[in-house]
């Protein structure tokens, strides 16, 4: 029997769901840093989360052949092996629809002025742009007009609020579309300001994940980014 450094599981304790929005830091932790070797505990502490979660997100995707766990010493080492199967089974769970969005009218001449809108507007709370607007600011792949951005609010009538003091109508053919997130801590994860545009993004795996099922070009989009994400892992993987 191997020796590990993982917490014990009380009898028929349901693990928890690997996609959910804390657990999911795990996943995002395995798939920014590829090529890595963690330990349990390890894994819990650069993720912010607690190593009994760690160890419940580590036993699944190890059933899932998705990491290799193998003894050493006293401890598990840990290394992610099939990101490919961690995204088909996150994507098959995972819908940006499930955030809940308000799409608003604001009379600007360009996008550049609408994200400056943004963020003025956004004030203290965390924002970043995803899904087309996102990956264009990222990548400059499928240009669109219509922004779609996360901004950290209690509830959608906190952003019906924040627009109304803008003196943005509700609009369901409006180009700024604001989201409360699913994720509520971990759609942060990585988050990145471009340059020398003012845009907060979300980060590329996010983006992946949002663009995922987005009926407007967002499957080769999203592939687009995910080759860029997997050329880490493959030079990792290869030295």
């Amino acid at each position: 029997m191997r020796k590990v450094d993982q917490p014990s599981h009380p009898p028929g304790r349901t693990l928890r769901d690997p996609f959910a929005d804390r657990a999911s830091l795990l996943c995002r932790t395995l798939l920014s840093q590829p090529g890595s070797e963690w330990s349990v505990r390890g894994l819990a502490q650069a993720a912010g989360v607690t190593p009994m979660l760690s160890s419940d997100v580590v036993r699944q995707l190890e059933a899932a052949g998705i990491v290799n766990v193998q003894a050493a010493g006293r401890r598990l080492s840990i290394r992610l092996v099939d990101p490919w199967g961690l995204l088909q089974q996150w994507t098959a769970v995972y819908r940006w629809t499930r955030n809940q969005a308000l799409p608003f009218s604001v009379p600007v001449p360009d996008a550049e002025r609408m994200i400056e809108r943004v963020q003025r507007a956004a004030g203290k709370r965390r924002w970043a742009l995803t899904l087309l607007a996102g990956a264009w600011q990222r990548i400059r792949y499928a240009p669109t007009e219509r922004l779609h951005a996360y901004v950290e609010c209690d509830d959608i009538d906190d952003l019906r609020e924040l627009a109304a003091r803008q003196g943005w109508p509700e609009d369901a053919a409006g180009q700024l579309v604001l989201m409360k997130p699913a994720y509520r801590a971990s759609v942060w994860h990585e988050t990145s300001a471009a340059v020398p545009s003012m845009a907060h993004i979300v980060s590329d795996l996010q983006l992946v994940l949002d663009l995922w099922h987005y009926p407007d070009r967002g499957r080769e989009t999203a592939e687009q980014l995910w080759r860029r994400l997997m050329r880490g892992f493959e030079r990792t993987a290869h030295a």
